[in-house]
């Protein structure tokens, strides 16, 4: 199975057109989103999902109201790794990873999926130094994609997320809601 992101997919089908975005073309239906006409709103949602930085424009009829409300930290640069681990490192009201790992046999570590813009490869490192400097072996940790109801990712997938080394060293596996579990 190859590596399919949303937007590829669903610019791929003519079915499922995105009106009003760029991605809007199907058969019989504009290339590309033109210009605004009249009075007509619009929103432009930045996107940071692994297949790129994006942005996406809703268009709204000119008789509604539009609000754009960002949250906390919009525009704010991203940060780096040393700034990641830095953070993580001092937790708020609990002790730090290699504090809590101590004395432990085995770890699973899990993760989200592509569809979450989580900045999962650049923080296994440092988890994996957390681990290590706590007395955990490289073969009692395992990594569990948690995906809820989202499809089981390709092996492409998990080296995209949480780093291609660490996928080919370590053991992983994609759980899934919809077999193998038990009441």
């Amino acid at each position: 199975m190859s590596s399919v992101n949303r937007r590829a997919f669903l610019k791929g089908v003519g079915s499922v057109p995105l009106i009003g975005t760029a991605f809007a073309a199907g058969a019989y239906q504009a290339t590309q989103v033109g210009a605004l006409k009249g009075s007509a709103k619009s929103v432009v949602i930045p996107t940071h999902e692994s297949s790129g930085m994006l942005d996406e424009r809703l268009d709204f009829p000119s008789d509604w109201e539009v609000n754009a409300m960002h949250m906390r930290g919009y525009g704010a640069p991203v940060l780096t790794q040393e700034q990641l681990a830095e953070g993580m490192s001092k937790p708020i009201g609990t002790a730090p990873l290699r504090e809590i790992a101590a004395g432990r046999k085995t770890v699973v570590i899990t993760f989200d999926d592509l569809t979450r813009a989580t900045p999962t490869h650049v923080m296994v490192p440092w988890v994996l130094d957390e681990l290590k400097a706590a007395g955990i072996q490289d073969e009692n940790i395992l990594f569990l994609g948690s995906f809820a109801t989202h499809r089981p990712m390709t092996h492409t997938e998990v080296e995209q997320k949480i780093g291609k080394d660490v996928a080919n060293r370590y053991a992983w596996l994609n759980h899934t809601c919809f077999y193998g579990c038990k009441e």
